[in-house]
């Protein structure tokens, strides 16, 4: 997830077509086969649906963080967007790992599966191995509310980098 970040973070970043596709190459060259693969999916705008609503995450991270509502509320007027809010407000992680985008994507498919305190306990795990960027990327992914696609030019460069 670490390297699945670091590519949306340069996409977000860069203005220039030639470096976000060098970034693309780079993640290409490292990644294994099944991050390809769902980093192609999501990329294509094939992201998977929501498992967690924007208002479960808030619960949840505010539980984390042992924030009262009203301090969430007063940060996300600040920030403008839940995800990043609840990236930033959550406590340092316990537990830094890397892990990969698709066992990223297992633990979101156990979710969608799971009852609401599976969800929850798989949500905290995740949240205490990851940084705050991982964070921001992954709240994206589990609301639906990831919105960055590759142009087929950014992504056919990247792919004959």
């Amino acid at each position: 997830m670490k390297a699945f970040a670091a590519v949306c973070r340069e996409l977000e970043l860069s203005k220039s077509s030639a470096k976000k596709a060098e970034g693309i190459a780079h993640y290409l060259s490292s990644a294994s086969d099944a991050d390809i693969i769902w980093m192609l999916a999501i990329f294509s705008g094939k992201r998977p649906a929501s498992v967690l609503s924007p208002a479960s995450l808030k619960e949840y991270a505010m539980e984390m963080a042992g924030l009262p509502s009203w301090l969430f509320d007063e940060c996300f007027e600040f920030i403008g967007d839940v995800s990043e809010t609840i990236a930033l407000i959550l406590p340092a992680p316990t537990n830094m790992k890397s892990i990969p985008l698709s066992e990223v994507m297992e633990v979101w498919r156990s979710m969608k599966a799971g009852d609401a305190a599976t969800r929850k306990e798989l949500l905290f795990s995740l949240w205490n191995s990851m940084e705050t960027y991982e964070r921001f990327v992954l709240n994206k992914l589990l609301t639906g509310a990831f919105r960055s696609t590759i142009s087929e030019g950014i992504l056919s460069a990247a792919l004959f980098h």
